[in-house]
């Protein structure tokens, strides 16, 4: 459903206006909306990160709303924390 990229990331400046589409969820769909500072990891693929994410999310799909961030955050953190790399 939301697999077929239709425009450059976010993060790029464009000109011209971005696509638009609006797909409609069936009832007790997830929608997970994130960062790639959260799923990448830089020594595997991004595709790891992301199928970490999805099995993280299948199995909190139970619980409270006010604890699913939370509990997401400190299950997709990296095991050594963050790090913030300087561009020069």
């Amino acid at each position: 459903m939301f697999t077929d990229a239709r425009s450059v990331p976010l993060a790029v400046c464009r000109d011209e206006p971005r696509p638009q589409a609006s797909p409609v969820l069936p009832p007790g769909s997830a929608l997970m909306l994130y960062t790639d500072g959260l799923v990448e990891r830089k020594y595997e693929s991004i595709d790891d990160g992301i199928n970490r994410a999805t099995i993280i999310l299948v199995e909190t799909t139970n619980f409270p709303l006010d604890t699913f961030a939370d509990t997401m955050l400190r299950d997709l953190a990296p095991t050594g924390g963050t790090t913030t790399m300087s561009p020069w």
